[in-house]
């Protein structure tokens, strides 16, 4: 299946940079404005959200772990051995 069409008798295919220039000049952008984190939930983004402290403020180091219930746990099958 193929989603390209020819442009069509007596048109021209247009570049992709004049197509982008046709869409921006169609479209305004939002304004922006504050709101109460609770409330954000279905919004879109305008800018990055920076923390204004790092959280948490000290270095911290994650260990992966392994939990089992046997006394030794049992051995981990790749997916290739499970045909």
């Amino acid at each position: 299946m193929t989603t390209f069409q020819p442009p069509r008798a007596g048109e021209r295919m247009i570049s992709v940079e004049e197509a982008q220039e046709r869409v921006l000049a169609e479209v305004t952008l939002l304004g922006t404005e504050k709101v109460v984190f609770t409330d954000a939930l279905g919004r879109v983004l305008r800018e990055d959200i920076i923390a204004p402290a790092n959280v948490p403020q000290f270095p911290k180091v994650q260990i992966p772990s392994r939990t089992s219930r046997s006394p030794t746990p049992a051995p981990i099958s790749s997916p290739s051995n499970n045909r």
